[in-house]
């Protein structure tokens, strides 16, 4: 089998000189997504990490607390505060956990307005009612989130001027949407759309608990959240989002997500399987031309085909696998599609993705800092 990127690539754009690199801040510096985030952030040639800013290690050096990164720069990590930055930074990450990112980005906000802000939370994902909803809370900052762009990023439109902020899509959220946008893109969604998430124990965070405790993982497999997924409502905006973006696309689409998420024994990964019955007269060619013509010069895609991806094969990585295959139903009628998606839930899933969009809004190309060896003019 071929993993293939799509035939056609834009080239690398020229970005502006940028002296020593633009400053950026990380809030929440602990977690896996803050460790992805930081260790991205020390090799990217346009941005220069200038403050890590954490509630539970601020005093302690960049050594201590991600190990891994121990003799790579000389960084001690301050306290959640607008005054602890050493400058005034160009963007500010912010890793900080959901519920909690929201009030912290109005306080750097109000002493920083010029700064993009980059949040990886849940906090800006969805309009604020959806949000207390969906997660049995007022949201703190209401008037910020008209601010923040939204949506995967190899669904972005075209920006005629680049967005005060953006809320990074979810790791479930990623796949699910990477895997059915080419179909809402036709408006090919009817009726109930199955969707099967398959999630290892980074997802949960650093914190372990019952469930999420390697020992309670391992050499195990389980379903979740049986009622209904937080991140839900995120994936159908997300997905609903693209709908008729395609030329050949149909009047109009009726669905319901019909999403199970899966705890898996590994440590990083997402993969999404998704199923769904396809309008009449759309068949096996029709689905190969849509995703070709989805994901055509987007450079994070690896197309697969009627293949599988694997999980292992995007670790560490900011790419994401795509495989599918559709077939007529028993007793013939209407095709059934199916989508399957591999991420690595810290990089594509969060901190990869909030770096490949950063660059846009930066003016750089979105692989800067994130495929090795890409040649780039700064």
């Amino acid at each position: 089998m071929t993993r293939k990127t799509p035939k056609e690539m834009p080239p690398a754009k020229p970005a502006a000189a940028v002296a020593g690199g633009l400053p950026v801040a990380v809030l929440g510096g602990s977690g896996y997504v803050a460790r992805e985030l930081v260790r991205i952030l020390l090799g990217h040639p346009a941005f220069r990490l200038s403050a890590l800013l954490s509630r539970s290690a601020a005093g302690k050096p960049l050594g201590e607390v991600h190990p891994e990164l121990a003799g790579v720069r000389d960084l001690t990590c301050s306290a959640v505060s607008p005054e602890a930055l050493p400058e005034k930074p160009a963007f500010l990450f912010s890793a900080l956990p959901h519920g909690v990112s929201m009030s912290h980005i109005a306080k750097f906000w109000e002493a920083f307005p010029e700064t993009k802000v980059v949040d990886l939370s849940a906090d800006f994902r969805l309009p604020p009612d959806t949000y207390g909803k969906t997660y049995g809370h007022a949201h703190e900052a209401p008037a910020l989130c008209e601010r923040f762009a939204w949506g995967t990023a190899e669904w972005l439109p075209e920006w005629k001027h680049s967005p005060a902020a953006y809320a990074t899509p979810g790791c479930f959220t990623t796949a699910v949407s990477l895997a059915l946008a080419p179909l809402s893109a036709r408006r090919w969604l009817d009726g109930d759309v199955a969707a099967f998430g398959v999630t290892g124990s980074t997802g949960s965070g650093a914190s372990p608990s019952q469930t999420t405790h390697h020992p309670e993982r391992a050499e195990s497999f389980r379903a979740y959240g049986l009622s209904g997924h937080r991140h839900e409502p995120e994936m159908v905006r997300n997905t609903e989002s693209v709908a008729g973006r395609s030329s050949h696309a149909r009047p109009s689409q009726r669905w319901h997500l019909r999403f199970t998420p899966h705890s898996a024994p590994m440590t990083r990964g997402i993969f999404a399987h998704i199923q769904a019955v396809l309008p009449e007269g759309v068949g096996p060619k029709d689905v190969d031309e849509a995703m070709e013509e989805s994901y055509k010069g987007k450079p994070f895609i690896r197309l697969l085909g009627a293949h599988s991806p694997e999980v292992r094969s995007v670790t560490g990585t900011n790419f994401a696998e795509i495989g599918w295959a559709a077939s007529a139903s028993e007793g013939g009628g209407r095709s059934v599609a199916r989508v399957l998606c591999a991420i690595d839930n810290l990089v594509k899933g969060a901190a990869g993705q909030a770096i490949q969009v950063a660059n846009r809004m930066a003016g750089l190309d979105e692989r800067v800092g994130l495929i090795p060896g890409f040649e780039y003019d700064l």
